[in-house]
């Protein structure tokens, strides 16, 4: 593993991946979470036409 130690591959490569990712991961839950609320509030708001 290019002579590097555990330490070093944690520092270099495992930690920056780790925080690089955490943000796009909670990015992409947002916009799974904003889709899933638009389209309960669409059904929501059709039921209530429909009740009038």
């Amino acid at each position: 593993m290019l002579g590097w130690t555990w330490g070093a591959w944690f520092v270099v490569v495992v930690i920056p991946t780790i925080l690089t990712l955490i943000p796009i991961v909670y990015y992409l839950l947002e916009v799974r979470a904003a889709k899933k609320d638009d389209q309960y509030y669409k059904n929501y708001e059709e039921e209530l036409r429909d009740a009038k």
